[in-house]
């Protein structure tokens, strides 16, 4: 049985969990984007689990049924449904609950289109959590302070050998530092551009309940949270998130002197060095991290 209820959770168990991703790009996606272009559904979004949760908003119980009905339809994985608890007070109360799903929403429909290009998305999502950051008007060190926070929460339990564990922190401090804004409006950004927006979206909206008091939880431990679920949905492994908060806290905190790299610098960069996120981080030796 479906539960009812405006929102409407579907667990699904893949055979072969290595295939999850791929079939929910080419099977689930394109059922619930259809729904949505027809008004049966306004807002959906996935999380990865042991099962992956696909959560969706529907306009009406005959619209809950056609929905579940293709979402669940035969296929390597079977359905369970199950009531869906938003995380309210994690994201600092109904407003930031309603800000956190516009960014879920908008953050699923990109993963699924670009489920078939995986590689850049370490470098990506450091752009993307430092946009936001940015966008609700954090500084520096504030932004050390959610990594730091990030990286109690995901303690790396090895980091490679020293000369590359400094190569790792050069690459990160570059990416940190990038203004991507002229790459995403004409470079090769612009296929996330609209995510970019998604992510800066959210920051200014969370800065703005803050500013008004809106917010029940404290702004940087819901940037934070919004770090960990983005993690989630694009299916980083754990020790990779550890890296990435430990080397962001440390560069942020530990070496306090940086300087932001200049748009200009950024596109030379990017020119020469390749198309996607990876240019970004300019000078990173071979994959340190999986």
């Amino acid at each position: 049985m479906r539960p009812d209820g405006d929102w409407h959770q579907a667990n699904l168990t893949f055979t072969d969990p290595g295939d999850a991703e791929h079939l929910v790009a080419t099977h689930i996606a394109p059922a619930l984007r259809d729904a949505e272009t027809g008004g049966a559904v306004t807002c959906w979004w996935f999380t990865r689990k042991r099962q992956w949760r696909i959560r969706y908003r529907a306009t009406s119980d005959a619209a809950a049924d056609t929905v579940w009905a293709a979402v669940t339809a035969s296929g390597p994985w079977s359905a369970t449904a199950s009531v869906y608890e938003p995380e309210t007070h994690a994201f600092g109360g109904s407003a930031g609950m309603h800000a956190a799903h516009a960014l879920f929403h908008a953050d699923s429909h990109h993963i699924l289109n670009h489920a078939h290009d995986r590689g850049d998305r370490r470098e990506l999502t450091i752009l993307l959590c430092t946009a936001m950051m940015r966008a609700a008007g954090l500084d520096w060190f504030e932004q050390g302070d959610i990594w730091a926070c990030i990286a109690d929460l995901r303690p790396p339990a090895d980091l490679p050998a020293p000369t590359r564990w400094a190569c790792f922190k050069t690459a990160t401090r570059r990416l940190l530092t990038a203004d991507t804004r002229p790459l995403r409006a004409s470079g090769s950004l612009t296929y996330a551009a609209d995510r970019f927006t998604a992510f800066e979206q959210a920051g200014t909206t969370l800065e703005e309940l803050n500013r008004d008091g809106a917010l029940t939880r404290g702004l940087r431990a819901v940037i934070a949270h919004h770090i960990v679920f983005a993690w989630n949905r694009l299916g980083l492994p754990t020790p990779t998130q550890a890296a990435i908060a430990q080397a962001a806290k440390e560069v942020i905190l530990d070496e306090p002197s940086q300087q932001q790299v200049r748009p200009t610098a950024l596109c030379r960069l990017c020119s020469t060095g390749g198309t996607s996120p990876r240019a970004v981080r300019d000078g990173q030796p071979d994959r340190t991290l999986s």
